[in-house]
């Protein structure tokens, strides 16, 4: 349900609803002009079945909303019960899985069909009402002796009647569709008051030279949210090599979220080039940046669409990357080499495998920027050095996230983060020296 429920649910509706209120008018003079006493007794009926109905419409929204939240619940259950099938097979953990869809999906079954009992006593009263207005209308002319109405007039304002009746009901309907419209919107209201990141009014970055800053920066995921990261300062010069390390949770990860545009700081300031990132327009950004963030996983589609992305770029320039990422040996070995086709979760290939497949894709483009947040920690160490020779020869700005201290002891320069703050900076051997918290870290690693 979404723009295209709204739509449908209005299409149809409003021209008809417009041309029912003009021919209404005509058919309520009529009535009038036929018998003012027959024409009172019609307004009040129509009167209690527009009541009747608005009604019903009513309760009828209420069910609608609860059915729109449960059918939400019930698509990301299901959806995060289908990406994790190999993980409830690993913990025999299936019929809990079914039971708990099983719950929600009867929860839902339960609020349709209270909300399909309700439209059908609609329909059932609208069938009904018909009839007794009819009976109401022929009862009065008979009981009433003050009543005098030709055959010919009578069978006139019968029909001017049901044209009025009719234009009555199809108004209640465009009524009724507009309050249904109201749960849809209220579910698509975030997505459709997001602002843009398309802002014409922002200036492009132009080309980057590599030089990256967080100055003073503090943010937060949540309002009432503790900080995630408070008065960082940062900086990568062209070409240098930075490293970002520290316990889990510290804001690591974050920084790089901030330096792609992905979120906003409470304070602070975030430059390239010296240009505030706020003021550039970030697509142009992103596209001088090769990234391989957490947790991230190849696509569905074959290896040289997950390399070359969107570009224009053709198969040598993907062979080359693979080559940088240590992925040139796998990929010929496959049948059908770089047309390999990845599925669904990329199940087929290892963690390391799918690990140089990000990175190659982010060294097509052989960007002035590499963003890494854990990117080689599935590598072997032969794998390590080669990606590590790669990235060397590219001579591109490096900010990298890592655990693994073994990799970044060739860094420039390393920021430890503890709890949203920097309190420590230095090169390797500088700071495992210091008897600090990265110097615990390495004795930690080499124990």
């Amino acid at each position: 349900m979404g723009i295209d429920a709204i739509r449908n649910l209005l299409i149809g509706h409003v021209t008809t609803s417009v041309l029912a209120v003009v021919f209404s008018l005509f058919s309520f003079g009529l009535l009038f002009y036929y018998s003012w006493q027959l024409a009172l007794l019609a307004t009040g009926l129509v009167a209690v079945l527009v009541g009747v109905t608005a009604l019903l419409v009513f309760l009828q929204l209420r069910h609608q909303r609860e059915l729109l939240y449960l059918q939400g619940k019930v698509a990301s259950l299901l959806f995060g019960l289908i990406q994790g099938l190999p993980k409830l097979r690993v913990g025999a953990a299936e019929k809990r899985a079914y039971a708990l869809w099983a719950e929600r999906f009867s929860e839902q079954r339960r609020r349709t069909i209270q909300a399909q009992r309700v439209a059908n006593v609609q329909v059932v009263f609208n069938a009904v009402y018909a009839v007794l207005t009819t009976l109401a209308i022929f009862s009065m002319l008979g009981l009433s002796e003050k009543i005098e109405l030709p055959l010919a007039d009578f069978l006139a304002f019968n029909a001017a009647f049901g044209q009025f009746q009719a234009a009555a009901l199809s108004l209640v309907g465009l009524f009724s569709s507009f309050l249904l419209v109201v749960p849809i919107y209220e579910r698509l209201e975030p997505v459709l008051e997001a602002v843009p990141e398309v802002d014409p009014t922002k200036t492009d970055a132009g080309e980057l030279t590599g030089d990256v800053e967080l100055s003073h920066v503090a943010f937060r995921y949540d309002d009432d949210g503790p900080l995630v990261l408070d008065d960082v300062s940062l900086r990568a010069r062209p070409g240098e090599f930075i490293a970002l390390v520290g316990p889990s949770g510290s804001g690591k990860s974050s920084c790089l979220r901030l330096l792609l545009g992905f979120e906003k700081p409470l304070s602070g300031s975030i430059y390239f080039d010296g240009q505030d990132l706020p003021s550039l327009d970030v697509a142009s950004v992103r596209r001088q940046i090769g990234v391989v963030l957490q947790n991230s996983r190849p696509v569905v589609g074959s290896i040289l669409s997950n390399i070359l992305g969107a570009s224009n770029l053709g198969i040598e320039a993907a062979w080359e990357a693979a080559r940088m990422a240590g992925l040139e040996d796998d990929i010929k070995s496959m049948p059908m080499g770089m047309h390999t086709v990845i599925s669904e979760g990329a199940g087929t290939f290892s963690g390391g495998q799918q690990q140089r497949l990000l990175i190659a894709r982010a060294l097509v483009h052989r960007p002035r920027i590499l963003l890494f947040d854990e990117a080689t920690s599935a590598l072997d160490n032969r794998t390590q050095e080669i990606v590590g020779q790669s990235l060397e020869k590219l001579k591109a700005t490096r900010i990298v996230v890592a655990h693994r201290l073994s990799t970044i002891q060739n860094a420039d320069r390393i920021y430890v983060i503890e709890r949203g703050r920097v309190v420590e900076v230095g090169n390797f051997q500088e700071l495992a020296a210091a008897g600090g918290l990265f110097s615990r870290l390495v004795e930690r690693q080499t124990a």
